[in-house]
């Protein structure tokens, strides 16, 4: 999620992986409306969160990680990556991060404002 100029994509794919790039906005990514439409079905072993939560409100944000509940396999890797960029939204990477606790996800690296979870 959040592909900009799709240089993750490109790199994963180039590693042999089938990759699904999904965006808000441009055209190397899926477009789609993060948090109303439903995620690309899955399961999904890895699911990054490329610099792009921080630009959904916090109804959004909710809505999006159950989305990627439900998309992720059973043995899966999520990576959050999020900034305070001049035109986002507060947010508290701790709260979102929780949000995944009572699902079966633990925490395995965390810094200011990067997360990298796992379950399974």
């Amino acid at each position: 999620m959040g592909c900009g100029n799709g240089r993750n994509t490109r790199f994963m794919e180039g590693l042999g992986y089938r990759v699904t790039p999904v965006d808000m906005v441009g055209d190397f990514g899926k477009c789609f409306v993060l948090g109303h439409d439903p995620i690309p079905k899955g399961p999904y072993n890895i699911i990054l969160a490329n610099y792009v939560l921080m630009f959904l409100n916090e109804r959004e944000r909710v809505q999006v990680t159950r989305q990627i509940q439900k998309v992720a396999a059973r043995t899966c890797i999520i990576v959050i990556e999020m900034y305070h960029a001049k035109d986002a939204h507060d947010y508290d990477l701790d709260e979102i991060v929780e949000r995944f606790y009572v699902k079966g996800w633990s925490k395995v690296r965390k810094s200011k404002d990067r997360c990298v979870l796992t379950r399974g």
